[in-house]
């Protein structure tokens, strides 16, 4: 085992626990009406996978809030020693910002399927690609 284990985390929201619907995982507005559980469950699932990698033997986590605009954890119910990527997500490396090759492993944490996947919660994928067309 490597005694300066170093664990990558890069966490979205769609796939997290309990998260089922668009209207859940956007801003806290009118059309956007749970996003406050929608926050802590990330935090949540987020949470777990830090003791997980604790457990494991990681000497040092560093976490990517990789949804939207980089601003939906909840800091202050982290797992305290985390250290946290956060801000605006358009960074050039995106959902990885941080991440090089001194980390022994990467954890992708609330992530949705792809595009056009067929009974994907939530699917979608980021890309100047046109994926569907409907007139």
């Amino acid at each position: 085992m490597n005694d300066d284990m170093r664990v990558f985390l890069s966490a979205d929201i769609e796939g997290c626990t309990g998260l089922v619907s668009w209207s859940q995982c956007g801003r806290p507005d009118g059309q956007h009406y749970d996003f406050g559980f929608a926050r802590r469950m990330m935090t949540h699932d987020v949470n777990a996978a830090i003791r997980g990698a604790r457990f494991g033997g990681a000497k040092q986590v560093v976490l990517k809030d990789s949804h939207g605009n980089s601003k939906n954890l909840l800091i202050d119910e982290l797992e305290a020693g985390t250290q946290l990527v956060t801000g605006h997500g358009s960074a050039i490396d995106g959902m990885m910002q941080g991440v090089d090759s001194t980390f022994d492993c990467a954890v992708l944490i609330g992530y949705h399927a792809m595009a056009g996947t067929r009974a994907g919660v939530m699917e979608h994928t980021i890309s100047g690609r046109v994926h569907r067309l409907w007139i």
